[in-house]
């Protein structure tokens, strides 16, 4: 679905990701179980790394100061 997985990468059961094609995951890494990717911005993972199991990893929230509640976003980038 466009994700860009990497070589090794271990996938585990009960994962959820918003937007596949923005999701870039390094070689040998591991995406635990039940891991919940809400990727409105990319989110990048490094080679070696690990998502523990039952992570939320979350690129977008409302400004709760704003009267209109603005949706602001930003990338997630986990290093190596």
């Amino acid at each position: 679905f466009g994700a860009t997985i990497g070589k090794g990468v271990v996938l585990k059961p009960r994962i959820r990701i918003k937007f596949p094609w923005r999701l870039h995951v390094g070689a040998h890494s591991w995406i635990g179980e039940a891991v919940w990717i809400d990727n409105l911005a990319p989110v990048s993972v490094g080679e070696h790394s690990c998502i523990s199991q039952g992570a939320y990893l979350c690129t977008g929230n409302h400004d709760w100061s704003l009267p209109e509640f603005s949706l602001r976003t930003a990338p997630i980038k986990i290093g190596s």
